[in-house]
């Protein structure tokens, strides 16, 4: 296969010449039978999130079993399948931190390098490098404060970077 992963559904009666099970090659010897058998109920797993169009290469040789003639080397017959993954849309993860304790008048810094444990953040395999929104809420009524590269955010509501909710 181009990507992903390939496994025969057994390998009784065969002889595994190369690759692996369930992995992106494998060559395997037997008789016919054996072959078919582990043909029959195979599974292509695409990778991780993929979604585009893989191919399933599969060349036989039949050893020189042409019942004509002599030749040594067999023949060689190749076939693709073409195997079109459609995207799903994943649920995007939010990583936050559990409950938190501060004293009166003191601010709680969200800093992965203040303390890891402190950390939010948002993450979203479909999103890649596109664009997602985030909705920031204190309640009750506290300031939220943006502390980053501003220039890299659109503010959709909300009056400034502190505020009691922004979008």
């Amino acid at each position: 296969v181009t990507e992903g992963t390939f496994a025969l559904s057994t390998l009784f009666e065969l002889t595994l010449l190369s690759g692996s099970q369930s992995s992106a090659y494998l060559k395997v010897f037997g008789n016919q039978t054996a072959i078919n058998r582990a043909l029959n109920n195979s599974v292509f797993t695409p990778p991780l999130n993929g979604e585009f169009s893989y191919y399933l290469n599969l060349t036989v040789n039949d050893l020189g079993n042409s019942g004509a003639g002599n030749y040594s080397n067999g023949l060689d017959v190749l076939a693709y399948v073409n195997v079109t993954v459609d995207p799903v849309n994943d649920d995007p993860v939010l990583t936050i931190p559990g409950s938190q304790v501060r004293f009166e008048d003191n601010e709680l810094l969200f800093n992965s390098s203040a303390d890891s444990l402190l950390l939010l953040n948002v993450a979203d395999v479909d999103v890649r490098l596109g664009l997602m929104t985030v909705n920031l809420t204190a309640s009750p009524v506290a300031n939220l404060t943006l502390r980053c590269g501003l220039d890299a955010l659109t503010f959709l509501g909300g009056t400034s970077i502190t505020d009691t909710w922004i979008q």
